[in-house]
């Protein structure tokens, strides 16, 4: 079992547009692989669980989830080159 040494957790954050459809937006340092390869892991009962993502318009340090993620879910937005999918870990920060 691995135990997460240094790691920040993040809520899910919602940005409104003009168009008043709210958009599920990420910070990108939650990509595990970059933009390019959208994968995320979402910490859950002591162990993280790799996702695949579908993302859509970035804006600044932020993407668009597209599908893969539901609202609530705790991202992990660093430390995760050593984690791998079933990773036991450990929240030490949610912000």
């Amino acid at each position: 079992s691995m135990k997460l040494k240094s790691g920040l957790y993040v809520d899910v954050q919602f940005t409104a547009t003009t168009s008043n459809k709210s958009l599920l937006m990420i910070n990108k340092n939650a990509l595990a692989e970059g933009v390019k390869n959208p994968i995320v892991f979402v910490y859950k009962n002591g162990v993280v669980e790799k996702k695949k993502l579908v993302t859509g318009t970035e804006q600044g340090n932020y993407i668009e989830v597209k599908s893969g993620l539901s609202v609530g879910e705790l991202v992990v937005t660093s430390g995760q080159i050593n984690l791998s999918d079933g990773s036991k870990a450990q929240i030490i920060k949610v912000k």
